[in-house]
């Protein structure tokens, strides 16, 4: 018997995080940085929200910085001293 992923895995996953919530987001319908999976125009929208002083060069800034972070090889370590990073630009609003 052959497995197919979409209808046993992705499909059901995806249905039930909705239900809990969660809003997909198709590909084809919005923007994305393939090179570090995040959606830019969300990731600037709500990085604006958190941080309300923020300029359009800070944020542009901040964005490349947390796109070098991602790419060290340190299992996201640095990614997640920036993001509990108390001091300076937010990414969560605790």
């Amino acid at each position: 018997m052959k497995f197919i992923e979409d209808s046993r895995v992705k499909i059901p996953s995806i249905l039930h995080l909705i239900q809990l919530g969660y809003t997909y987001l198709s590909l084809k319908d919005t923007t994305w940085d393939a090179s570090t999976n995040i959606f830019t125009d969300i990731f600037y929208a709500q990085l604006k929200k958190i941080n309300t002083n923020l300029s359009e060069k800070e944020a542009e800034k901040f964005y490349a910085e947390v796109s070098l972070t991602l790419e060290n090889e340190d299992l996201g370590r640095a990614f997640y001293k920036k993001l509990i990073d108390q001091s300076g630009i937010k990414l969560i609003d605790f």
